[in-house]
């Protein structure tokens, strides 16, 4: 397990500059690896997924979360992988118990792919 955090946190410094521009914002915003792996959350992505505050999400994928929307891991990472294949925006309606409603609620998720400074996509915001 040590070594995957390692990993991680190699792969949050690539991701500096995305994690400077949301990590104060008031709307939810995440980012993850070209392996859909989680980089960072801001803290209303935390509150939006119910994901406690001290939990550690680099290098973890949706299915590891302590949250009830982890079921939905599958579908996540499809959503993730063709957003970074299609290179364009994506959007999808997502359905469950978000921002700690005890009813599910829908809500649009939008995804855009990440690029370094040769313009290699490398994750997803």
């Amino acid at each position: 397990m040590s070594d995957l955090k390692g990993e991680a946190m190699c792969v949050a410094a690539d991701f500096s500059k995305a994690i400077f521009l949301i990590e104060n914002l008031d709307e939810p915003w995440g980012i993850k690896d070209a392996e859909s792996r989680h980089v960072y959350l801001n803290h209303a992505a935390r509150r939006y997924t119910n994901t406690p505050k001290n939990f550690s999400v680099e290098g973890l994928y949706d299915i590891e979360f302590p949250t009830a929307w982890h079921e939905l891991y599958f579908d996540l990472i499809k959503n993730d992988q063709d957003t970074m294949r299609s290179r364009k925006s994506t959007s999808v309606l997502e359905v469950h118990c978000w921002n700690g409603n005890h009813k599910p609620i829908a809500s649009i998720s939008t995804k855009i792919p990440l690029y370094d400074d040769v313009n290699k996509c490398i994750g997803v915001l």
